[in-house]
């Protein structure tokens, strides 16, 4: 796991801030958090503020997306093509200065799955995913603008987010996005060196509060810092 930021502003052609993937990629229990992309070449829509992934299979596990920008395509990542996957994933605050991708912006032939994740709080409704070509698959997700593609049990309420000691996206107890998910927490695992981490060993609340039951949706955080 780990916190991902430019601190600053990246100017290129092609750009990403963090990760620009060609091949089979593994990212658990990690933050991405105000990274910005000013792309100025032509073509402009291949920017994307954290992730650029233009082949492989990738997986992308428990992960914090937050107030990161690109000055076009993808105020999250640009996807190409390969297969890709984000499970237990938080996306808010993000935003595309186009207005087209305040999210994930697909093309190409890519393949795109989103399991247990919440997509909440873009510029522009109705553009947390953009699909010029490729596919999307969202199963058990809170999408904020709502979502009638492929996959089901898929909502649209506020998650209700309140800021705590590891960043701004916990889940108030109020939040319909609590016990949410598609399978227990102590049952939802994903691997991380040398070993996996669970949900149950992490906590969407303030009080730090293991995650019990049903796996709550999007982003959990360790229990200290």
């Amino acid at each position: 796991g780990g916190n991902f930021s430019t601190g600053g502003d990246v100017l290129e052609d092609y750009p990403s801030a963090c990760i620009i993937n060609l091949g089979d990629l593994n990212v658990t229990s990690c933050q991405f958090n105000d990274n910005r992309v000013h792309c100025y070449r032509y073509p402009p829509d291949q920017s994307a503020a954290v992730l650029n992934l233009r082949a492989g299979n990738s997986s992308f596990n428990n992960n914090l997306f937050y107030r990161n920008r690109a000055s076009h395509h993808g105020g999250v990542a640009r996807i190409n093509s390969g297969n890709h996957t984000f499970s237990n994933c938080t996306f808010n605050g993000n935003f595309s200065d186009s207005d087209l991708c305040d999210g994930l912006y697909l093309d190409g032939d890519a393949s795109v799955q989103l399991y247990n994740s919440i997509m909440w709080d873009t510029d522009e409704p109705d553009n947390e995913i953009w699909i010029d070509g490729g596919t999307a698959t969202l199963e058990y997700c809170n999408i904020q603008s709502g979502w009638s593609g492929s996959g089901s049990n898929n909502f649209t309420d506020p998650p209700l987010f309140e800021p705590g000691s590891m960043g701004p996206c916990y889940l108030s107890p109020g939040s319909s996005s609590r016990d949410a998910g598609s399978d227990p927490a102590s049952s939802t695992c994903y691997p991380v060196a040398p070993g996996q981490v669970c949900m149950n060993e992490l906590s969407t609340t303030v009080d730090l509060v293991v995650d019990s039951g049903t796996v709550d949706l999007g982003y959990h955080s360790p229990l200290n810092t």
